[in-house]
């Protein structure tokens, strides 16, 4: 139990982390016009009707980075809990997410998409992470 609180917390840094590593190649692609301050709501409000496409695609993508890396991440670390804890971390992403898309003038397209992919994406991963380390064990019985 406590591995998996442990895995689900972890997760949710790494997909923090992930999201912000996204977010960043998107500011230094598609960077913010000079002097706007992300942190004002109302500066913010301005800002988001007219993101360019490329910078709403790259915070789609920082999203869904950070659901898919967290779930995996947390389903590598607990094991015996693997769907739950990617699961966990995909809600906690969702939360978060759908609190700043809430909270902003986003796109209906990209709030749609922040809402709809963290869970799925973090199953998915949780998924992929059993999957992987299955065929890693049955590849090393086999070379025994």
């Amino acid at each position: 139990m406590i591995r998996a609180i442990v895995a689900v917390l972890v997760g949710v840094a790494a997909g923090f982390v992930a999201e912000g590593l996204v977010e960043t190649i998107g500011h230094a692609l598609f960077p913010p016009p000079p002097g706007l301050d992300i942190a004002d709501p109302e500066q913010l409000a301005r800002y988001l009707p007219g993101l360019p496409l490329g910078s709403q695609l790259f915070l789609v993508l920082s999203w869904a980075a950070g659901s898919f890396l967290g779930g995996w991440v947390a389903a590598a670390i607990a094991p015996s809990a693997r769907s739950g804890a990617a699961i966990a971390v995909g809600l906690v992403m969702l939360a978060v997410g759908g609190w700043g898309i809430f909270n902003a003038s986003y796109p209906y397209w990209m709030a749609a998409l922040g809402l709809l992919l963290p869970v799925p994406l973090a199953w998915a991963a949780g998924r992929l992470t059993y999957q992987a380390i299955s065929r890693g064990k049955n590849s090393a019985i086999r070379s025994s």
